[in-house]
């Protein structure tokens, strides 16, 4: 199945086989990506808003469907609003970053490649394993610790910033 770029994902993908035994269906992408570059950002409406409780006592196939914004706020996209981040698979050293919502690429993306993200980040740490032997959720504060560092480093290794600094103006005497 094919994505096209959305709002929520600006990256035009497709769905296959993940390259992950016994993940199941991975998103690759159809176009390249640089590092540093802005992918997309999650759309969370308000009534998809759930306790962290309650997300912990779903079944693991809705779990997956659901991620925490920020500290105890954590959002279950109802079934029929599938989108193609729904199909990112875990990785210990993925290729995007996910920072508050923010998709971006955390290095050069081939035609091609599985996409993948951190789910410590994304998941509640009372919401366990995502899967046998996944990893669990950090705590709030070390998830926005972990992916704020790795965006700051992100941003200085793409040189991203350089088109943002700009000298201070030069002063003139009015004499």
């Amino acid at each position: 199945m094919r994505w096209p770029r959305t709002l929520s994902f600006d990256l035009e993908t497709e769905l296959r086989p993940s390259n992950i035994p016994l993940a199941g269906t991975g998103l690759f992408a159809l176009e390249a990506a640089s590092a540093g570059q802005l992918l997309g950002l999650d759309l969370p409406q308000p009534d998809w808003i759930r306790t962290p409780e309650h997300v912990g006592t779903l079944p693991h196939e809705e779990r997956r469907y659901a991620w925490r914004l920020f500290g105890d706020l954590c959002f279950l996209e109802p079934t029929e609003r599938r989108c193609a981040t729904d199909y990112l698979n875990h990785a210990d050293d993925p290729n995007i970053l996910w920072h508050l919502g923010h998709y971006f690429a955390r290095r050069d993306i081939a035609i091609g490649d599985e996409l993948f993200v951190d789910y410590r980040i994304m998941n509640h740490p009372d919401w366990g394993a995502p899967f046998e032997g996944g990893p669990v959720g950090l705590p709030w504060r070390e998830a926005l610790a972990l992916s704020s560092r790795q965006l700051s480093e992100l941003l200085a290794s793409a040189a991203l910033l350089q088109d943002d600094v700009r000298p201070p103006p030069k002063v003139t005497s009015g004499s």
